[in-house]
Formats: structure tokens, C-alpha cells, sequence
């Protein structure tokens, strides 16, 4: 929720939002923070190429939708392998996407699977269900980015030679 919160005051102030991120760098994590603060930046300075805010203002949300509903097929895959809670799935998967992100290996591949089983054995899931249902997941999202990449360069192509 509190992550929801800071995605809506990006959108909406940059003001505040840097004043947030300089505040956290001056008492914490001072690379880290200085990593947001210079990633913020370039993103407030690549909204003025949308030439109408609403465009932002529709994509923010329509993301926000998207990751409700990557979060919501991470919940059914787990849940066909064995009992979960969706808030241990939240909780699980918002906190190894920022490891996976940290970690700066492509996709995050191994580091968000190893993270995701700890967390879940964490929780008191088993290790072996969790891993079942993290490798299932992967491949379910790994097919869908590269069957729904397929198509939208099929459909640039033909666009473009049209």
C-alpha cells in the first residue's frame, strides 16, 4: 500500500517526491537513494517528451493494474501447487523484485527464484512446493513476455512496411 502511495506522489509532485528521496538518502542508505534520486530525475526529465499528460497519467495506472494482475497470476500458479495467503505472495514478490533490481542481473533470473523460496520458507512454506510453484511462474511470465514481444514486433513490421 505504502509502495502504491509513493507511485501516485511520483506521478503527481515531483517536488515532493524528490524532497522524500533526499530526505531517506540523508539518513539511509546514501547509495541506494542516490541511485532513485538520479533514476527520478531521469524520468522527470522524460515526461515532458509525452506531448499530453494524460498520457502518463493513463499509464501509471494501467501499470499499476498490470502488476495487481502479475501478482494475481503468481497467487493462482502458487495456489494450484499448495496453499497460500496472497499477502505472503505480495510481501514475497515486491520484496525480491527490489533484490532482483538491486542485483542488476538481467531479469533476475536466479536471484529472484532463491529469494522467493527463502521468503516463502520464511513464511513456513516448504521449500520444495515453493520452488515447484516459483519455476512454474517463471515460466508461465518468461512465455508470456516472449509470446506477447513476439507479436508486437510482428505488428511493427507490418506497420512499418506498410
Amino acid at each position: 500500500f505504502l509502495i502504491l502511495i509513493f507511485l501516485v506522489i511520483i506521478v503527481v509532485s515531483k517536488r515532493i517526491t524528490l524532497k522524500m528521496v533526499r530526505f531517506f538518502k540523508k539518513y539511509l542508505l546514501r547509495g541506494f537513494f542516490g541511485f532513485i534520486e538520479k533514476e527520478l530525475n531521469v524520468f522527470y526529465e522524460a515526461l515532458p517528451l509525452f506531448k499530453n499528460k494524460r498520457i502518463y497519467q493513463t499509464v501509471v495506472p494501467l501499470t499499476l493494474l498490470g502488476w495487481f494482475f502479475d501478482f494475481l497470476a503468481f497467487y493462482f500458479i502458487f495456489t494450484s501447487v499448495f496453499q497460500i495467503y496472497f499477502l505472503d505472495v505480495i510481501v514475497s514478490q515486491v520484496i525480491n523484485i527490489g533484490a532482483s533490481l538491486v542485483t542488476f542481473i538481467p531479469g533476475g533470473w536466479g536471484t529472484s527464484e532463491i529469494g522467493s523460496v527463502y521468503m516463502l520458507n520464511l513464511f513456513g512454506y516448504s521449500v520444495v512446493l515453493s520452488t515447484a510453484a516459483i519455476l512454474l511462474v517463471r515460466l508461465f511470465t518468461t512465455s508470456i513476455l516472449l509470446i506477447s514481444g513476439l507479436i508486437g514486433s510482428l505488428l511493427l513490421k507490418k506497420k512499418n512496411n506498410d
